[in-house]
């Protein structure tokens, strides 16, 4: 059992001045307060607050984030009082206290209740004080080590609660250290099985692997010993979770997987780094795409480290991370790491850090499910990096569009979005970004955000700001529904299929313009026209249900399609254009180009294609030529 002897000393070691005396406190009120106390396993409840100061001691060397681990469970098991706390140890140990002791207590309402009010419980707490966080993650921490001496069901319960809140925590945090062993440890509850596999699989080939970490190191070490560079080098196994995680995205066994070994290389500068990163290219074949600068453009989370992977001799892979002695603490302890060894406030550190916390919990009017939702995108999920075009990095979940991308930028931009670009091609604001895209926004003052918006987004911070307009405007926010189907006779129509009893005219919504691969809807008007939109276009927010009819895009095309280009006016352009479609070898129907305005142009191509995957395919080529702004469907002529 670790000592208060052994904790007073890591802190003095790392913060000199610390005032002890707090620590000492809190540590008698602990012993008293918990006197007679046992935990499942056996052992007198003081140890584990003791162990868990002691974690907190590594990664926040501070006596308050210390004094409130010793006494962190007194107020929620024992009679002492919070006043208590705040009288022997000062107010902010109390302050703490009561943070971690809210997040406690939680009435007995439904799972989903309950969930959703624990995540907003956490997430207050962290805006508040992230020692909080720092003490609660540490609580967890070694409530894990000890998991084995609870029931099957609490051992799920709480195993299940790390991986969806506190590792993705950690991680949000940048404590990597803390997220990777609350993850493997939960993993062995969550999926046990998974876990065993894993497990019995690294075992059987601990001898081949720590042989080949071994080779690697050495030649890095002689290598770099001949260029006269310093640096500190390391072989590890990846953490079981991720390499669980790997097994799920790439859909093989881990026996099959070759990049499980990682070479971890401490610098002294950055500087080394990247000549080190030089010096593994000269001996190994670097693998396309692995190389990522986190060096130059650090994660959103603080994170600095420079990655690639190579081919090793053997013929597998091999991944290499370079980074100095201060990335290498702000790594593996995150925020943390500014509190106690540098002996400074956070400033504006912390509030870039806690934004996202105060993101989710802006939207004070939507219900627990709703919530969950929105934090599980934004926070529970993997992340993905886009760049700006001035090189800054935002962080996205998964599936983020264009429109979440403006107003992770800014609400102001998110408000005045009409289009953007993605690696300087012109796209749509509802299209999916990806891991790496070059993002621009284009903007117009004219803009505004509408309801249809709701459907293009998937961020919190996007669907509050939509929100928080519209209902500044009066318009009450909601949710477009598109679910009407019939039985009706299937009918066709150049392009698309549909359901309805009679045949109609259909025509392409002016509005929205889909094209072939969006979701659409139809609209069935007076005047027997089948208007098809995208099923998020705004036009159909307060149309009525009974006249939706179900649409769905062909294979195969049935009559000629008119493709509409508009782009910037310069000659040359529609030349261009014409060209592509006579390399395609495509049958032009009938050609026409205007003059809009003094900047743009717009010509009308109609055309006979035989496939849906042709016309995308030609759609996409068009969209990639310089100058081109727009390409939609106009007129479709049915044989």
């Amino acid at each position: 059992m670790t000592t208060i002897t052994e904790i007073m000393s890591k802190l003095t070691a790392a913060k000199p001045q610390a005032q002890t005396d707090k620590v000492q406190k809190a540590y008698t009120i602990a012993c008293q307060a918990h006197e007679g106390q046992v935990r499942a396993s056996g052992e007198r409840f003081i140890t584990h607050p003791l162990e868990v100061a002691a974690l907190v001691a590594e990664i926040c060397p501070d006596e308050v984030a210390i004094a409130a681990a010793l006494v962190h469970d007194v107020v929620e098991d024992t009679l002492v009082t919070i006043d208590h706390i705040r009288k022997e140890c000062g107010p902010d140990v109390a302050r703490i206290v009561q943070g971690l002791t809210n997040i406690g207590r939680l009435e007995h309402w439904t799972r989903a209740e309950y969930d959703a009010a624990n995540v907003r419980k956490v997430l207050l707490a962290g805006t508040q004080d992230l020692r909080i966080l720092f003490v609660k993650l540490c609580d967890r921490m070694h409530n894990m080590r000890t998991l084995d001496h609870l029931s099957q069901e609490q051992q799920q319960r709480i195993a299940k609660e790390v991986l969806e809140v506190y590792a993705p925590l950690a991680y949000r945090l940048g404590m990597h250290v803390i997220k990777a062993e609350l993850e493997d440890r939960a993993f062995k509850y969550v999926y046990p099985e998974e876990y065993t596999n894993i497990v019995t699989a690294l075992a059987d080939t601990q001898e081949e692997r720590e042989h080949r970490i071994e080779s690697i190191q050495k030649q890095i070490k002689e290598r770099i010993a001949e260029a006269n560079i310093r640096g500190e080098i390391t072989g590890r196994v990846k953490p079981l979770y991720s390499i669980y995680r790997k097994t799920c995205d790439r859909k093989y066994d881990v026996d099959r997987m070759y990049d499980i070994v990682a070479v971890r290389i401490i610098t002294q500068n950055s500087g080394d780094c990247y000549r080190i990163f030089a010096l593994i290219h000269e001996l190994w074949k670097p693998i396309p795409g692995t190389v990522k600068d986190y060096i130059a453009m650090p994660k959103p989370n603080g994170y600095q480290s420079l990655h690639t992977s190579v081919i090793y001799h053997d013929g597998k892979p091999v991944e290499f991370q370079l980074r100095t002695e201060d990335m290498h603490c702000a790594a593996e302890e995150g925020i943390a790491v500014h509190w106690g060894y540098k002996g400074v406030g956070l400033g504006g550190e912390r509030d870039k850090r806690i934004a996202w916390m105060k993101q989710l919990l802006e939207d004070k009017s939507v219900d627990s499910t709703t919530f969950l939702e929105n934090v599980k995108a934004d926070f529970f999920s993997d992340t993905i990096c886009v760049f700006t075009p001035k090189g800054e990095v935002i962080e996205l979940p998964p599936h983020a569009t264009v429109l979440d991308f403006g107003y992770a930028v800014h609400s102001r931009v998110g408000e005045q979005a009409i289009g953007g670009k993605i690696n300087g091609r012109f796209t749509s604001l509802r299209t999916q970004v990806s891991n790496g895209d070059n993002v621009e926004v284009i903007t117009a003052k004219y803009q505004k955000p509408r309801n249809s918006w709701l459907k293009c987004v998937i961020t919190s911070k996007a669907k509050t700001n939509i929100k928080r307009y519209l209902r500044q405007e009066g318009i009450t926010p909601i949710t477009v529904q598109h679910t009407k189907k019939d039985n009706s006779q299937a009918r066709t129509h150049t392009l698309l299929s549909y359901s309805l009893s009679q045949d109609t005219h259909v025509v392409l919504a002016k509005c929205c313009k889909p094209l072939p691969g969006q979701k659409v809807i139809g609209y069935l008007t007076g005047t027997k026209q089948l208007r098809v939109h995208c099923s998020d276009c705004h036009v159909l927010q307060n149309k009525n249900a009974q006249q939706y009819v179900h649409v769905n895009w062909l294979n195969d095309i049935h009559g000629q399609v008119e493709v509409v280009i508009e782009g910037k006016d310069r000659l040359g352009l529609f030349a261009e254009i014409v060209n592509i479609f006579a390399r395609e070898g495509l049958s032009m129907q009938k050609t026409s180009a205007y003059v809009l305005n003094k900047e743009f142009m717009q010509a009308r191509i109609t055309l006979k294609i035989e496939t849906i995957d042709e016309l995308q395919q030609l759609l996409e080529r068009i969209s990639r030529v310089k100058d081109v702004v727009r390409v939609y469907i106009g007129e479709m002529v049915r044989e």
